[in-house]
């Protein structure tokens, strides 16, 4: 099987459209694995995971996810991106999903709990929105 290369997609509709169904059965018929990431009232960097010296260490999503799925390109949905929160304090998810989205910088991003560079261009992001 081929491995999907697809720019982040964003969909865009009114409240109970089923952009967030429509993503999953989406990924289902790519048979991709994938996840939702409710993103509604998240307020720090924690997607982007967090260095191992810290008692929360945990990887990114990302990674988090590949390791869990054995699949080099799962898919992502980013539920309600509008509603990200944009505070700073422990850093701001819209600045940690920046690099993992970014064709260069996502294909040589790096992880801070594995401490080493991971290629995240064939991670299927789906990001929706009212």
């Amino acid at each position: 099987m081929d491995i999907v290369r697809l720019r982040p997609i964003l969909l865009v509709g009114e409240p109970g459209a089923g952009k967030s169904r429509f993503a999953e059965r989406l990924c289902d018929a790519l048979s991709l694995p994938h996840e939702t990431y409710s993103c509604g009232g998240v307020g720090d960097a924690a997607l982007g995971g967090t260095a191992r010296r810290w008692m929360s260490a945990e990887p990114s999503l990302p990674v988090s996810l590949i390791r869990r799925f054995r699949h080099a390109s799962p898919g992502i949905i980013l539920d309600e991106i509008e509603k990200v929160g944009t505070g700073c304090h422990n850093g701001n998810a819209l600045d940690a999903l920046l690099p993992m989205l970014e064709p260069l910088s996502g294909a040589h991003w790096y992880d801070p709990y594995i401490q080493a560079p991971v290629d995240l261009s064939h991670v299927v992001w789906i990001a929706t929105a009212n």
